[in-house]
């Protein structure tokens, strides 16, 4: 049996996905405190997105690819900015020393391939409920990530974790042929290291298990989802590749080598990505209040099949 917990975020997606905003939902404003000190003192009201800095996506074992394929995919970045719901910054990552990093991992499978050329590809990826990797954690940390060495992105003050969910799970990746320089952010820290060229994006939904009250005070474990967004790209152009990411759980840094070979996405192994995601809240309806939704809009429904059977 479902527990309560996931029959109210599968029903709150389902909500969602009738009126379309599943992917890029509705977001409910939250408070956001970087201080993660008690009480009202250095709360940010009306934050609306958190907006992370292009970072990277490692995807474990996925090359060659091949419909049925499984894999990891790990995900780790800096914060840039937290932004309000007119669209304006309110908070820069470091301010007053405080810095915030997100890690993340799930599994996909491979769902469908079309393949033109080594190089040129269109794939499409499901969410894979049977890998062991599931997490999500967002760090406060007194210094900020290293994209290039992968060091940093945990400390001790995790401030909220989850895990993904399944539902409305969305991922796709297309590579349009030929190779560049791995690394095109300033200096080529990869000298000889070339990758395919393409784009992708990725929709997920975050269960929240834990979080510190302090850093968000008006958000509660059972009552909030997060959806998260990310668009991925190759070559590198706005982060510098990480050398190596976090381990399988998200509670070290610096423990998964890249392992990407002479060209990124051709050679076996792994396939590394430039990841630019944001992030928002939702608020989870409770699930009689969802109910009597559902009862309206099957009302709704009858009334309209009644009148086009008496215009018939």
């Amino acid at each position: 049996m479902l527990s309560k917990r996931t029959q109210k975020t599968l029903l709150a997606l389902a909500v969602a996905s009738s009126f379309g905003v599943v992917g890029m939902a509705q977001a409910d404003p939250i408070i956001f405190d970087p201080t993660g000190t008690a009480g009202a003192v250095g709360d940010i009201t009306d934050v609306n997105t958190f907006d992370w800095l292009p970072g990277n996506a490692l995807a474990l074992g996925s090359v060659p690819t091949a419909v049925g394929n499984t894999f990891d995919l790990l995900f780790q970045a800096n914060l840039g900015v937290l932004i309000n719901t007119g669209g304006v910054p309110v908070y820069l990552n470091g301010t007053g020393g405080n810095y915030f990093t997100v890690v993340a991992g799930f599994g996909e499978k491979v769902a469908s391939l079309a393949v033109t050329s080594p190089s040129q590809q269109s794939a499409t990826f499901d969410f894979d409920p049977t890998s062991t990797t599931n997490f999500f954690r967002i760090y406060r940390n007194s210094v900020s990530g290293d994209n290039l060495t992968g060091a940093a992105f945990t400390s001790a003050t995790e401030i909220l974790s989850g895990t993904i969910s399944g539902a409305n799970f969305t991922s796709n990746f297309n590579t349009t042929g030929g190779t560049q320089d791995f690394d095109q952010n300033g200096a080529n820290n990869y000298a000889g290291i070339t990758s395919v060229v393409g784009s992708g994006s990725t929709s997920l939904t975050v269960d929240i298990l834990s979080l510190d009250s302090n850093y968000f005070p008006d958000l509660t474990v059972n009552d909030f989802i997060s959806f998260f967004n990310t668009s991925q790209k190759l070559a590198f152009s706005e982060a510098d590749p990480s050398r190596c990411l976090v381990n399988l759980t998200g509670t070290l840094s610096c423990i998964t080598p890249s392992n990407i070979g002479p060209i990124n996405g051709v050679s076996a192994g792994n396939i590394q990505f430039q990841a630019d995601a944001n992030q928002s809240f939702q608020k989870v309806p409770e699930p009689g209040s969802l109910a009597l939704l559902g009862l309206g809009l099957g009302l709704v429904g009858a009334i309209s099949r009644r009148r086009k059977s008496f215009q018939a």
